[in-house]
This record gives structure tokens, C-alpha cells and sequence, in this order.
């Protein structure tokens, strides 16, 4: 028999929150700049800004490829699958990784724009674009380049760098992360817990006396989700039926259940024991609160 083919389990709200993150980020720091800090603190600062923008796009693209698998450049990454990826029980994650390790690597500008084209939202606009670009030229410039001329303690920081330069920064990112969270939210928006939760329960399960409302209660927003069927639904299902639905309400219901089949893997056939693997591999996707 034909495995059936696994869900997009995308979810905008885990999508935007490295945006949203290195947002709160820059402004704590922004709010901590009321004295002007030495020449190494101000270049410090600075790296720091722009380590959070590498560290916010390179999350959020992660994001994406885990719950898209389908939009990772598999032609390329298929030629470096490692040994120890053919015991994986979920290699696209692991293609998903290196191959966001790789696009790391890339130009500012390459980067931003592949960020924008796998996701299939609009590209950032062209001051935001250049301003990204010079800052993270100018920080590669102190991590990577000697100074233009002997630092000595108590001068001008050894490449210029001052506390403008760092506000700028923070400004040039939090802008970057304002068009990228519109664009994505407007993309993404129907990408709720809920809706990405309904399509694992549909993979999972095809019986006709499961449908997914009976069994949860989802709040108008979709990105809060609880287990809510009782012993009158639970009575009809088979055993390996109440394993996962175990596994789904210890975790929504933060382990406040009532007992269930434990979880048998030898009592399980092998696409019932490959959909338990996949299960427990898509469970830290889905954050509770």
C-alpha cells in the first residue's frame, strides 16, 4: 500500500515569532543606549544587531522548510544526503537545516531575496534592501578586516564604528522585520495552530467516527487548540487509535488526561509505527501557550 503523503504542518505564528523576537530584542537594546559605551562595546553592539537579523531570517526560513518540505532545493541537496540521514526519521528537517547553513553563506542581498521567493511573499523594499546590505558589509568589516590603522585604547573605535552607527542598525532591521511580518501574515495568515493541527488529525486518523470538531475545541483565533472528547468517543476506538490519541492529548493538555493506551510499537504495523515516529517528530512545532 501507498504511505500517504505527510502534511504541511506551516504555521504563521511560529513563522513570525523570530521576527517578532529580534524586534523585542532591538528595542531592549535601543532602551540600554542612554551613555555612549567605549570603541569595542559600540563595535560590539553593532555585530550584535546584525547577528540577531542573520539569526532571525535564518529561524524563520528553517521554519518555513520544516513545515513545506516541498520548497527545499531537493535536486541540489539530494547529492549530500549523509549516512547517518538514511536512519533519519524526518530528513527533509535535516535537509531543511543544511541547507539553511548554506544559504547563510550567501550575500546579504541573495539572501534576502531567495528568504522572499521561497516563502512566495514580496520582495522588501529596495532602502530597506541597501540599508540591511551596507550594515552587514560594514560588520563583516569588523569581524574580518584589520583595523585601517593601530587601535589604541582610549581612541576612536578601529573601524569607525559609533553609537549612530548602531541605532541605524537596530532601524535598518526592525524595518526589515516589519515588512517581512506584513508580508508573511498576509501570506500566512489562515496558517493556524488549529488548521495545521487538523491536517496532522486527518493524516493520522480516516476513520468516520473521528471527525476533528468532535474531538477538539479551537478558539477563534485558531492558535489555541484543546482535547476535548470524553469516554463516549473514546469507548469505539481500537487500540492503536487511543495510542496516538494518548500521545495528542498529553501534549495539548499539558498531561492533564485521563489514562490511556500506552504507546506499543511492536503492537503497531509499519505505517502505523512510521505515523507515531512522524507524530512525536512534529510535536515540538506545536508550542503550547
Amino acid at each position: 500500500m501507498r504511505a500517504a503523503k505527510r502534511p504541511e504542518l506551516l504555521i504563521c505564528r511560529e513563522l513570525t515569532r523570530p521576527l517578532e523576537f529580534a524586534t523585542m530584542g532591538l528595542r531592549h537594546l535601543r532602551d540600554e543606549l542612554t551613555e555612549v559605551p567605549g570603541p569595542l562595546c559600540t563595535e560590539g553592539l553593532f555585530v550584535l544587531v546584525m547577528a540577531r537579523c542573520d539569526a532571525m531570517l535564518q529561524d524563520s526560513l528553517r521554519c518555513y522548510l520544516r513545515g513545506v518540505p516541498g520548497k527545499i532545493p531537493f535536486e541540489r541537496e539530494r547529492k549530500e544526503i549523509r549516512r547517518e540521514d538514511a536512519v533519519s526519521t524526518d530528513l527533509p528537517a535535516r535537509l531543511a537545516d543544511r541547507y539553511v547553513q548554506q544559504w547563510g553563506y550567501k550575500a546579504t542581498a541573495i539572501m534576502v531575496r531567495t528568504y522572499c521567493h521561497l516563502l512566495s511573499v514580496n520582495e522588501v523594499t529596495q532602502g530597506t534592501l541597501e540599508a540591511i546590505v551596507y550594515a552587514k558589509d560594514k560588520r563583516n568589516r569588523i569581524l574580518h578586516d584589520a583595523p585601517p590603522e593601530p587601535w589604541l585604547p582610549g581612541t576612536l573605535a578601529s573601524h569607525g564604528v559609533r553609537i549612530d552607527d548602531v541605532r541605524k542598525a537596530a532601524d535598518a532591521v526592525e524595518a526589515l522585520t516589519g515588512e517581512l511580518k506584513q508580508a508573511i501574515e498576509a501570506k500566512y495568515g489562515s496558517y493556524t495552530r488549529a488548521a495545521a493541527l487538523q491536517r496532522l488529525w486527518a493524516y493520522l486518523f480516516h476513520s468516520p467516527v473521528m471527525p476533528f470538531d468532535k474531538f477538539w475545541s479551537i478558539e477563534d483565533s485558531g492558535d489555541f487548540t484543546r482535547y476535548v472528547a470524553g469516554e463516549a468517543e473514546e469507548c469505539i476506538l481500537s487500540s492503536s487509535e487511543l495510542m496516538f490519541v494518548g500521545v495528542l492529548k498529553a501534549h495539548f493538555n499539558g498531561g492533564q488526561t485521563t489514562p490511556h493506551q500506552p504507546v506499543q510499537m511492536f503492537m503497531l504495523d509499519e505505517t502505523h509505527r512510521d505515523r507515531m515516529l512522524y507524530l512525536l517528530s512534529t510535536l515540538s512545532d506545536f508550542r503550547i501557550g
